[in-house]
């Protein structure tokens, strides 16, 4: 076909249509991703989330070096000590308070003769831990005296190796008290020479055996243990 001017082939309808067929399918892609990409959307954040451990701060008296409640010279029979620890959860957290050893260390220091006549053969081992009664209880009004009334809880009671025996240390090594964080808590330890065989009111009818004390001494350590579970 010929039109005046313009020359038209059959070669040249196959490229129009060719284009006209690729420009089609380019704009049908443009229009959908258009379409597609029109939806209402929002977005929210949350930046800056920070995790820290909490602490457990076990403190004696305010301390938190070791502290020392007794120190007793010159001690004879009917005569003793009363110290309060004042225990305190400084950290972050709750935890729970136990004794988690007690330890008694004896000391002869030589057998005096009034010790010898008294019938003291031990070259090591003293006697004093044995003549000195001990009681650790919970004061819960701050009075340093045991009374179950006023809420006070006993932890265990005894002379010397008495405390160390199965049945207190289940006792002492068990309190699992709570102590919340931030709470304080009294523990009163009582020390006494009674002269009699159970303190009191049995009198002793041999006072001579306070001789196989004379010149001996002791050393007794507490540590206790603040944990975040009750200790098993």
């Amino acid at each position: 076909m010929k039109i005046k001017g313009l020359k038209i082939t059959k070669k040249g309808i196959l490229w129009c249509v060719a284009l006209t067929l690729v420009f089609s399918l380019a704009l049908a892609g443009t229009v959908s991703a258009l379409t597609t990409g029109a939806w209402f959307y929002d977005t929210e954040t949350s930046n800056g989330n920070s995790f820290t451990a909490g602490s457990l701060d076990l403190k004696i008296d305010g301390e938190d070096t070791n502290v020392v409640k007794f120190e007793i010279d010159n001690m004879v029979p009917d005569s003793g000590l009363t110290k309060t620890y004042v225990l305190k959860n400084d950290g972050t957290i709750d935890g729970y308070l136990d004794i988690s050893d007690i330890a008694i260390t004896s000391y002869e220091n030589g057998i005096l003769d009034p010790e010898r006549e008294a019938g003291d053969v031990t070259e090591d081992v003293g006697e004093l831990q044995d003549r000195v009664y001990f009681g650790i209880f919970i004061d819960n009004n701050g009075d340093e005296e045991y009374h179950p009334s006023d809420g006070d809880v006993l932890i265990c009671n005894g002379k010397g190796f008495e405390i160390l025996s199965s049945a207190n240390k289940i006792k002492w090594s068990n309190l699992n008290k709570l102590m919340p964080a931030g709470s304080e808590l009294n523990i009163v330890v009582e020390s006494f020479w009674f002269t009699a065989s159970n303190p009191p009111p049995t009198p002793w009818t041999q006072p001579h055996l306070d001789n196989l004390a004379m010149g001996d001494s002791f050393t007794l350590d507490i540590t206790f243990e603040l944990g975040q579970t009750e200790p098993l």
